[in-house]
């Protein structure tokens, strides 16, 4: 058993104070995107509370909650917290030291030095695309399934250890709550057989094939009520590349710059030269069993997205998909270097993305310069301008509104936000035509909308 280091005792304090430093800004910005709709001004976080559970478990979930994702743990969170957005942003930093601790850990599980391990923590607590992933609680799903997960791993190894059900029954628990946190949690038995194959492959194989069939039962259960039993409404849209997709997420890991809000889908061959530079790094690594695992964590972390990509054209690719990835991305460098000169560069990285986070977070402190980023980062995604007419429609600036209106529709004629935008704001300049207009077109694509 590994003697405790000064650095595993500081560990904690340092994780947090880099926290404070970096993400205190976010704790006061102005609520704004998703959670003004599905946190503080969710009609379903008002109701009893016997009729909240009830419809946070019935098959109505995502109408009801006007989500996407299936994570009755953060609507159950939301429930509880969403008159008080100080609560819910400080209980996302809380969560993420928690996370970046996790990481620490695993990093020793995986024969880290200290430092190394410590290095790796510091690098996913400060990665540049976390800012959004923790200033937006919509997305707290991906922090709750991330502490999940990571647990359900950590506790599968001690069971491989000792033999022990205690620990087995552990891992399955979390597993069933990072189900119900967001479905990357689908993620943990594949991240547990790959941690059985690669570094317990002989021990306690009757335990390995009783527990890695419940896991598999539960996946099962899990994938039946998520997609036929839930009321989901998913409408298909064109496709991408996985390889392409694939692509874009490791070069942002490799150059995380600039961080956006929004982002269009990726063209062009070069993000497969991306995804072959990811699998000729993989197939050097093949003698390391522990880079070999981190790497299966940076890709499995974006396969969810990938898949998603299939059905939601809004968001083809994202920053904030990369949160799990991340861990992967920095588990292999703080396992790669060994030398004084790579170590130093690890710490320099860590600066650098500290830096990045620290004034990524300022930005979201002024949402008129936040969503004006956006468009300058996304000028040709519809939701760009459709995000910053909707802000120049609250600060009654019609005008800038209607413009910028008229440039997402342009982007996408079946964009209800934009159609929406446009109406109210030509009413209130008075071009009663242009009005009409909208009102008619959102009405013929969007009746249950416009009945609303």
């Amino acid at each position: 058993m590994r003697r405790a280091s000064a650095v595993d005792e500081l560990a904690p304090y340092a994780l947090t104070a880099l926290a404070a430093v970096v993400y205190a800004s976010t704790l006061t910005a102005p609520v704004f995107g998703d959670d003004r709709h599905f946190v503080e001004g969710a009609p379903f976080l008002l109701v009893p509370f016997g009729e909240f559970l009830r419809g946070l478990f019935s098959r109505d979930y995502l109408g009801l909650t006007g989500e996407g994702t299936y994570q009755p743990l953060v609507t159950f969170f939301h429930y509880l917290t969403h008159a008080h957005p100080v609560v819910f942003r400080a209980s996302g930093v809380i969560l993420h030291v928690v996370n970046s601790l996790l990481v620490y850990r695993l990093a020793l599980r995986l024969k880290a030095v200290p430092l190394n391990a410590f290095l790796a923590a510091a690098l996913f607590l400060l990665f540049p695309s976390h800012t959004e992933t923790l200033i937006v609680s919509s997305f707290k799903g991906n922090l709750f399934a991330f502490l999940f997960s990571l647990s359900a791993v950590l506790l599968w190894a001690k069971a491989l250890e000792d033999g022990s059900h205690r620990h087995v029954a552990g891992a399955f628990a979390c597993f069933a709550l990072a189900l119900a946190s967001k479905e990357t949690g689908i993620l943990v038995p594949g991240l547990l057989a790959a941690y059985s194959v690669l570094f317990a492959r002989d021990k306690h194989l009757d335990l390995q094939r009783r527990a890695g069939l419940g896991f598999a039962l539960a996946a099962a259960c899990y994938l039946f009520w998520r997609f036929r039993g839930l009321d989901t409404g998913l409408m298909p849209a064109q496709p991408h590349s996985p390889s392409l997709l694939f692509g874009w997420y490791v070069k942002t890991l490799l150059w995380p710059y600039p961080v956006c809000r929004e982002r269009l889908a990726p063209e062009g061959f070069r993000w497969h030269v991306f995804t072959g530079l990811f699998l000729g790094t993989a197939w050097a690594a093949r003698r390391r069993p522990e880079i070999l695992f981190s790497l299966l964590l940076l890709a499995l972390g974006v396969l969810p997205v990938i898949q998603r990509a299939q059905y939601y054209m809004d968001s083809p690719v994202a920053d904030r998909f990369l949160y799990l990835s991340a861990a992967g991305w920095a588990l292999t460098l703080g396992l790669a270097a060994r030398e004084p000169v790579a170590i130093a560069g690890l710490a320099t990285a860590a600066l650098v993305w500290g830096e990045m986070s620290f004034q990524r977070n300022f930005l979201y402190r002024d949402t008129r310069a936040l969503y004006e980023q956006t468009v300058a980062c996304a000028p040709g995604h519809f939701k760009s301008w459709g995000v910053l007419s909707e802000h120049q429609l609250a600060r009654g600036e019609f005008k800038a509104a209607q413009a910028s209106a008229r440039r997402a529709i342009a982007l996408n004629p079946y964009y209800p936000g934009g159609l929406r935008i446009l109406e109210i704001s030509s009413e209130r300049l008075g071009d009663d035509a242009q009005a009409r207009d909208a009102r008619r077109l959102r009405d013929e694509l969007f009746p249950a909308d416009g009945q609303r």
